[in-house]
């Protein structure tokens, strides 16, 4: 297996966040977060804000 896909969690370990937090409406201890939040700046943090906006659409089945 490359070094780059076993860099990335489990699915099965990203699932259960996502149904943690559906259900209970809490992220902590989860493996997503807001960690870009606390590091980025200026046009990085407008990129990061954007696309985390994408995948939350993408992640509830409202987008492709």
């Amino acid at each position: 297996m490359s070094q780059l896909v076993s860099d990335f969690p489990d699915p099965e370990e990203l699932f259960a966040g996502y149904v943690d937090q559906v259900f209970y409406g809490s992220d902590q201890g989860t493996l997503y977060g807001n960690h870009g939040e606390d590091r980025l700046e200026g046009t990085y943090r407008l990129m990061y804000d954007r696309f985390k906006d994408c995948v939350k659409k993408v992640a509830a089945g409202g987008r492709l």
